[in-house]
Order: C-alpha cells, then structure tokens, then sequence
C-alpha cells in the first residue's frame, strides 16, 4: 500500500519502528472490498507491522459520525488552542483555505474531480475523535501537524 510506504520513508522503521502509531479516519475504511482480505484498515495495519512498525492502533470509529459534529469538533481543537498548525504545509494550508461549507448546510462542499478537501475532511473525523478522547481525560494535550 502505497500511503505506508510513503510514511516508512517519512519515518524510517530504524528511528520510528517503536514509536506507538495512531491509526485515525472515518467509518469508510471498514467496507469490505474484494481487492483485499478484510477490510482497508486491517490493510493498512498489516502493512506497517509487515514493515517494522509494531505499536499501531486503529483508532478508526464503526458508527456514523454526523458532519456537523466533526466540523464543530475541529473548530474547538482551533478555537481551545489544542491544536496548531506547521506554517509550512502548504498542501494543508490550501485545504484549510478552499474548503467551505455548502450554502444552508452544515456540511462540506466538495466540487466534483476536486482533491483538496481531502486533508481537510481527514482532519475533521480525527478532530472529532480526539475531541471525545479529550473529554475523558483530566490534563490538556497540546497537538501539533507537521
């Protein structure tokens, strides 16, 4: 798989391979597909370990998560300064910066052929995610994107 490789180089095995590995995404990746015994993210798990990289953790949700929620929980990482931003990632930065909401809607426009929501959208469900994660737990955790 293309994206664990892209991390292995990244994150070369000999410096990162026992470093604990979050797995973050929505409930998509657990559709079972004939390309792949299991399901994507059960892939993507096996290719790290197959790899060297021996903490990995889906931390995948199974059930729907309403859009609106995950929009309003990446607001709050922003708005609650638990989450910052590297200046740098430009790719990021676009997708911050092009991504709008549909008119009346509480949900995401994506164009047609268009890719740069991507990040966006991925970092809403794991704002989401960390948000309820964040609500169990007494101490503040700073996050950072590079």
């Amino acid at each position: 798989i293309e994206s664990c490789i892209e991390f292995s180089v990244k994150f070369p095995v000999e410096k990162y391979g026992g470093t604990p590995i979050k797995v973050y995404g929505d409930r998509s990746g657990y559709q079972k597909t004939h390309m792949v015994k299991g399901d994507s993210y059960d892939l993507i798990a096996k290719s790290l370990k197959d790899l060297g990289y021996y903490h990995v953790e889906l931390c995948t949700p199974r059930q729907v998560i309403l859009e609106s929620d995950a929009i309003d929980a990446a607001n709050r990482l922003f708005y609650e300064n638990i989450c910052f931003l590297n200046p740098h990632l430009k790719g990021l930065k676009r997708s911050f910066s092009m991504t709008k909401l549909k008119s009346n809607e509480r949900k995401i426009e994506k164009p047609a052929k268009e890719d740069w929501t991507h990040a966006y959208d991925a970092f809403k469900y794991f704002a989401y995610q960390v948000h309820y994660r964040e609500k169990t737990r007494h101490e503040k955790i700073i996050r950072g994107f590079n």
